[in-house]
C-alpha cells in the first residue's frame, strides 16, 4: 500500500507491506483520535495501520474463509469496530483497539 499528498502528488509516507497476498480493499478512517487506513488482502486478513506513521495499529485480523474484499469502520454502540467482507460471503464486525 502506498500513501500520496492529495495536494503534492507525492509519496507521502513509506510503502505499508505486511499482507501475503494482494490488497484488495482499502479504506481510511478514525479510531481512538487517531486517523487509520484499513486493508484487506487475498491471504484472507484485515490490517489497521497509524495514518501517520505507516506502522501497524494493531495485529493482523483474522477469520475470513475467503479475500477480503470489502472493508469499512465505524461505531457500534460506544465501541469502534472494523467490518469486513469476503469472497465466501463471510461478513464480521470486529471491537477495533488500537495499541
Amino acid at each position: 500500500i502506498r500513501t500520496w499528498d492529495a495536494a503534492t502528488g507525492e509519496p507521502a509516507g513509506p510503502v505499508l507491506t505486511g499482507h501475503d497476498g494482494e490488497v484488495t480493499a482499502v479504506a481510511t478512517g478514525k479510531a481512538a483520535d487517531r486517523d487509520i487506513i484499513i486493508t484487506g488482502s487475498r491471504d484472507g486478513t484485515v490490517r489497521t495501520w497509524d495514518a501517520a506513521t505507516g506502522e501497524p495499529a494493531g495485529p493482523a485480523l483474522t477469520g475470513h474463509n475467503g479475500p477480503v474484499t470489502a472493508v469499512a469502520n465505524g461505531r457500534a454502540t460506544d465501541h469502534g469496530v472494523i467490518i469486513s467482507g469476503d469472497t465466501a460471503g463471510t461478513v464480521l464486525v470486529t471491537e477495533y483497539r488500537p495499541r
